[in-house]
């Protein structure tokens, strides 16, 4: 019941990077020592160590409730340019707009990561040039966007 705000900052985590949040955490903590607070205070701070938009952000994740729910739609590969081109289809069947990492798995586990949004009720197509053959593809690997379904993150590629 009480998780979601601790999973709303390994999001923004995951958006701004795990140095940058360090810096917007300490900056935050340091400027508001002692003080009450609002949520407006702590997203002004991160914007500005950020030094770009996280409105979008804070309105989906604090404001407004979402919940997006990624699923590998289609993903094939065909020979191309000395290697594989892998494309895949990633559908949003919940609501709420995020980065959201895809991972391609060749043959051997060597994996190329791609970043992708996909917006609420959507799809979005990504593809990866590999030396190898992609055995496998999985949106959110390391599991940093709260989903409706975990279980239909990933798809063997044929």
């Amino acid at each position: 019941r009480y998780a979601k705000g601790a999973y709303v900052l390994h999001m923004l985590r995951h958006v701004v990077g795990t140095d940058t949040f360090l810096t917007l955490m300490k900056t935050y903590a340091t400027r508001f020592r002692g003080q009450s607070v609002r949520v407006d205070n702590f997203a002004d701070v991160a914007q500005e160590v950020y030094k770009q938009p996280l409105d979008w952000f804070f309105q989906e994740w604090i404001f407004q409730r979402v919940l997006p729910d990624y699923v590998v739609d289609a993903a094939t590969s065909v020979p191309a340019e000395g290697g594989t081109r892998t494309t895949v289809k990633v559908r949003n069947l919940g609501t709420g707009e995020m980065p959201v990492d895809m991972v391609f798995e060749m043959d051997g586990g060597e994996k190329v990561v791609r970043r992708m949004t996909v917006g609420s009720r959507s799809d979005a197509t990504v593809d990866a040039l590999t030396p190898r053959p992609v055995r496998r593809v999985e949106v959110d690997p390391d599991k940093w966007i709260l989903q409706a379904n975990y279980t239909n993150d990933s798809a063997t590629v044929r």
